[in-house]
């Protein structure tokens, strides 16, 4: 389990922005950036309400040094195959020598890691080839590919010629690797592969080569593409000799140096296809002329139809040195949210943002430990994981932290039990998650039936502590109410008068034990009409609270959701009940 940190309360992101239409084009579980089959978007804009991410302590898993077989493991990458199981893959050096591989049906138990990319003697033994900054996609047809940077340890900045991307495949959902193909040659580092919606595979990577081979010049990069249309088999530009050069896409001028070769930074790429037609949004990181990194954006409508020359700054439409923080990699929710995560003074910072990934809310921190060159991917309709290397002098370890998108909440229909039992919840992901600061957490779903409005309240970890449920109209915000539950149900309704909650009779609301399979969980329905929140609505409302023990004789540890003022239903999640 994580350690016990503080979890900032900021808002992530405002349900103005995060207004947007239902999701053409997400950075689906799969890695890719579409999903070529998802419906086309309506015209309807989601509600009122804000979005924000709640770290679900519950699943956080630290792989220690010695399962993973070195003790400076870092650059993980996780990807979901279309089998359900997950696929990991990290280094065994800060500037990696080798690649390794492991799987797992839970994030809990992985199998023994294997060689991906194994280093080996070059040049009749005076070098050896190394592999570092690998990247996965798996693809619409299942293959899995694997791409990744290598080098000649000794000759990298003097030979472009033994320095490239190397590529590896699967067909059976990472069970067996093809062989070792180079598809471009030339110094780079960190590439980022994808698929766009059309079929279309990318790889964008930091472009080295050719200020090296054309000017001497180091420490100058550049994004540039390379790209197949037959599922990786063939690439284009086929780069395989000087002067290097892909097909540039971002880059920024920062200074002339002493010897008059104008410096050009981004570097460090990740991607995201955000609507139809090659919209693609790009981050980077951008090292500056003190050293410093920075965070920057490109954006293309048109999938980046002509190449920058070696010193021109571009694209037109780009957002420069937004951010100080370095390594940013890009993942997008169904219902259009994105985050970008990057690394300030080692920590993993988190930002929410809206569909087209140009306005972000405030950054947070998750993971516990400090390290560098993280990453995130959408793994469910709300669920986030988030992975960085925990860089420790006693041997590095991976975290993989698993997160919630809280957001409007749908009111399902939900059929009646009969006999008093309640009602027949199917399992869904719709739901509100607290419980980012204690032991405990609470699941808060949403239903109707027959003109009753219905919450399914489940808490786990500590079923026997105290839980409060805020609903408010949207239609006149001075009408909410406070539901308390305790282990025997509903203890208590009270309704906002004159500033503070007062009680009121109980007897509006119905509240029913639900059975909960399992240990150390509880969960109840609360149901109540529409006409306790003055009459017909189509949404309202909801927040809560969760008490759970604190220190012996100390005060209990409160806990709420991201963003939410209790005090301010405005800020509070939105229910529609008209769906």
């Amino acid at each position: 389990m994580s350690k016990t940190h503080d979890v900032s309360r900021r808002q992530l992101l405002g349900g103005a922005v995060v207004a947007a239409t239902a999701a053409t084009f997400a950075g689906s579980a799969a890695g890719a950036w579409a999903d070529p089959d998802a419906a086309a978007p309506t015209d309807r804009p989601e509600p009122g309400g804000q979005a924000s991410l709640e770290f679900d302590r519950h699943r956080y898993v630290q792989l220690e040094a010695d399962f993973l077989g070195t003790d400076v493991a870092t650059y993980p990458r996780i990807r979901t195959m279309s089998d359900g199981r997950y696929l990991l893959t990290y280094q065994d050096a800060k500037i990696g020598w080798n690649i390794l591989w492991t799987t797992s049906t839970d994030l809990a138990d992985w199998s023994a890691p294997q060689l991906l990319f194994a280093s080996h003697p070059i040049l009749d033994g005076t070098d050896d080839q190394c592999y570092s900054t690998v990247d996965t996609v798996v693809l619409a047809n299942g293959d899995v590919l694997a791409v990744c940077s290598f080098r000649a340890n000794h000759l990298f900045y003097h030979d472009m010629t033994v320095d490239g991307l190397m590529l590896r495949r699967s067909t059976d959902h990472g069970i067996t690797w093809g062989s070792e193909e180079v598809i471009y040659v030339g110094a780079n580092w960190e590439p980022y592969i994808g698929q766009l919606s059309s079929g279309e595979v990318q790889i964008y990577f930091s472009h080295t080569a050719p200020k090296i081979a054309v000017e001497a010049t180091r420490h100058c990069s550049g994004v540039a593409i390379i790209r197949s249309f037959d599922d990786g088999a063939t690439w284009t530009p086929d780069v395989r000799s000087h002067p290097f050069a892909a097909d540039r896409v971002a880059q920024q001028y920062t200074h002339t140096n002493a010897d008059g070769v104008k410096m050009i930074t981004d570097q460090m790429p990740s991607a995201l296809q955000t609507g139809p037609h090659g919209q693609i949004a790009l981050a980077m990181e951008s090292r500056q002329e003190s050293g410093a990194y920075m965070i920057s954006f490109a954006y293309t409508q048109d999938n980046w139809p002509d190449a920058l020359d070696m010193d021109e700054t571009g694209p037109t439409d780009r957002a420069d040195n937004v951010w100080l923080g370095a390594a940013p990699y890009l993942a997008q929710f169904p219902t259009g949210e994105t985050v970008v995560a990057y690394n300030v003074n080692s920590r993993q910072m988190l930002r929410l943002g809206d569909r087209e990934a140009r306005t972000f809310g405030d950054a947070v921190s998750f993971l516990p430990g400090t390290g560098y060159w993280g990453m995130v991917n959408v793994t469910g309709p709300q669920t986030l994981l988030a992975s960085m290397a925990y860089a420790r002098p006693t041997g590095n370890a991976l975290m993989i932290g698993t997160l919630h998108l809280n957001r409007t909440l749908a009111a399902e229909r939900i059929a009646s039990a009969g006999h008093g039992g309640g009602h027949l919840w199917p399992s869904s992901e719709n739901d509100l998650l607290i419980g980012s600061d204690g032991p405990s957490q609470v699941r808060i779903r949403a239903g109707r039936d027959a003109g009753r409005m219905l919450l399914r309240v489940e808490r786990n970890g500590d079923a026997g502590g105290r839980s409060e449920v805020f609903i408010a109209s949207r239609r006149r915000p001075d009408v909410r109410y406070r539901l308390a539950l305790g282990t025997a149900g509903l203890d208590g309704l009270a309704r906002f008068i004159g500033g503070g909650y007062v009680s009121v009779s109980s007897r509006s609301v119905g509240c029913t034990a639900l059975v909960i399979d399992g240990t150390g969980s509880a969960a109840w329905e609360l149901d109540f009409s529409a006409s306790l929140l003055s009459g017909a609505m189509d949404e309202y409302a909801i927040a809560g609270l969760l008490y759970t023990d604190g220190e012996p004789g100390g005060e209990p540890v409160v806990d709420s959701n991201i963003g939410v003022e209790i005090d301010d239903p405005a800020s509070w999640f939105t229910v529609t009940t008209s769906r």
